[in-house]
């Protein structure tokens, strides 16, 4: 449980063109998989993919090692769902195996992301599916990859790499967002450190504690929230479409294959 005074000092969640262009993403990976068994791991209080898990037939948890934001995520789930669930917990002490697992910008938040992907690997039957979304590129490291609590981002041969090490296949690999992402990204890390050098959240704040705040945005309410939905955004889901084999986007989303 995170202190009162540290729940204080940040703000609720909202949905942001990341989550929406990179959700858009990820559902169109759901849709063309078999109905089965998921966990997904670091839901945030968005919920993360269970409503669309829920569309197309699939059934599990979704887990976040933060009260705060599993409690704010139950709250928007819907009550008719079945088979479904939302939990506190950590993905460490799980041991049964999954067709579906996602780990939605997962990851970078550990200093030894290589055990972090043989425990995924872990969690995977045979046959089943791991979904992946990760920080590009090293030089792109910004305000934002602070106030997360990030260890690194990933290049694409570095990522790969990883993957085939902890005997994952990379199935699938976009780098998406551009061109949109790259703008807000912009104006994000701007206003991230001007409220920073407001409130010295870096300072305050140790890489464990925000990573665990990550969940709930460190970023102040915008004004322009109010176009952050599917309906203004969704030209720019399709226009990401043609770019996502280039490396010009902000992140990548990975589909990957276990191998035993």
């Amino acid at each position: 449980m995170l202190s009162q005074n540290a729940s204080e000092q940040v703000h609720l969640w909202y949905p942001t063109p990341f989550a929406i262009l990179r959700d858009y993403l990820v559902s169109g990976i759901i849709s063309k998989l078999p109905k089965g068994s998921f966990l997904e791991i670091g839901i945030g209080p968005s919920v993360g993919m269970i409503p669309t898990l829920a569309r197309y037939g699939h059934s599990g948890m979704g887990i976040d090692i933060s009260e705060e934001v599993v409690e704010y995520a139950i709250k928007l789930l819907p009550k008719c769902l079945h088979n479904i669930f939302l939990a506190v917990g950590d993905f460490w002490t799980i041991n049964d195996q999954f067709d579906l697992v996602i780990a939605l910008d997962f990851l970078e938040h550990f200093e030894d992301d290589d055990a972090v992907l043989r425990k995924l690997h872990s969690l995977t039957r045979a046959e089943g599916t791991l979904i992946l979304c990760v920080p590009a590129r090293e030089k792109k490291w910004d305000e934002t990859d602070k106030w997360a609590g990030h260890f690194r981002r990933y290049e694409k041969l570095t990522i790969i790499k990883k993957l085939s090490e902890a005997h994952l296949y990379c199935d699938v690999l976009w780098s998406f967002g551009f061109p949109l992402l790259n703008i807000a990204t912009l104006v994000r890390n701007y206003l991230l450190a001007k409220q920073n050098k407001k409130n010295a959240y870096l300072e305050r704040y140790d890489q464990s504690t925000r990573t665990k705040l990550s969940g709930i945005t460190a970023l102040e309410e915008t004004k322009w929230r109010i176009f952050f939905n599917n309906f203004w955004l969704f030209p720019f889901t399709l226009l990401q479409k043609p770019f996502l084999q280039r490396d010009w986007g902000v992140s990548y989303i990975i589909k990957a294959l276990p191998m035993y």
